[in-house]
């Protein structure tokens, strides 16, 4: 009985370590993002590629292209058929029940509906946070490491920061542009 609880234990090892390592890529491996990110109009360019969140009513959004941004908004940005996307699910359910508590809005953008997004964005899973007043807080993955399912990551950390900072009246804020992280992602 020990040996088949044995051979068990190596099977499932070697298979979580197989499926982590044949997952692990970098989220911007063409350095993309990195250099796009260093023009002035970045950011405006990135705006205007996302669909703008209007007013919500009992936690459902509405989106439409034309309405003013009136409340911060998390832009889940995915490309469909990425294993990866499918991993981070639980991290995002998390950050999407957080980002209810705290008034913020939740948008689900599939790239293939946004051509001009989809050449500014490397990999998916991937996020962009954006205050009330337009200004980017956060754009790149959920996680990093190994299969990316982590129940948090660098994203809620910036995130948190930044609705500490916010609610003290501080929206002064550089906002977090990650190129250098490595995990499960799907090159765009």
């Amino acid at each position: 009985m020990k040996w088949i609880l044995a051979l068990w234990f190596v099977i499932a090892t070697i298979a979580i370590l197989g499926v982590g390592g044949t997952s692990q890529s970098p989220f911007d491996p063409s350095l993309k993002l990195a250099q796009q990110s260093m023009s002035l109009q970045y950011e405006q360019t990135l705006l205007a590629s996302l669909p703008v969140s209007t007013p919500v009513i009992l936690g459902e959004s509405v989106t439409t292209k034309h309405a003013e941004p009136t409340r911060t908004t998390l832009y889940h940005i995915t490309q469909g058929g990425c294993f990866c996307e499918w991993l981070v699910r639980k991290h995002r359910d998390n950050l999407t029940q957080w980002s209810e508590v705290k008034g913020v809005a939740n948008i689900d953008v599939k790239l293939q509906d946004y051509p001009q997004l989809s050449a500014m964005i490397p990999s998916t899973p991937a996020i962009v946070a954006v205050d009330e007043w337009g200004k980017v807080i956060y754009l790149g993955p959920y996680a990093r490491g190994r299969g990316c399912i982590a129940g948090s990551g660098q994203v809620d950390e910036y995130l948190q920061r930044w609705y500490q900072l916010s609610q003290a009246q501080k929206h002064s804020h550089q906002p977090i542009i990650e190129t250098d992280a490595s995990g499960c992602y799907c090159a765009t």
